[in-house]
């Protein structure tokens, strides 16, 4: 969804959203997936997953709600912006 990854605007792909609450340790917890199809995005998290991701990150919970709801703010506004330049 940034600009870091040049990627043709209708090639469908997905992006696994990973938390990593100790990189030194090597763990990380897939708490979701962002899904383009060539016309809009889609975002699923896991309830579950993400809870487990505040416990291995002793519990520091804001920082990763805080990530979640604005790639989910974005997903919702670079849809938007999709459908509107399709109209």
């Amino acid at each position: 969804l940034s600009g870091s990854a040049q990627i043709n605007a209708m090639t469908p792909f997905y992006t696994l959203l990973r938390v990593v609450p100790n990189p030194a340790s090597g763990e990380a917890v897939v708490v979701g997936v962002v899904l383009f199809d060539g016309s809009q995005y889609r975002m699923r998290v896991s309830q579950r997953k993400t809870k487990l991701a505040i416990l291995l990150a002793r519990e520091n919970e804001a920082p990763v709600w805080f990530a979640l709801q604005r790639l989910q703010g974005r997903v919702e506004q670079d849809t938007a912006a999709r459908r509107q330049t399709m109209l």
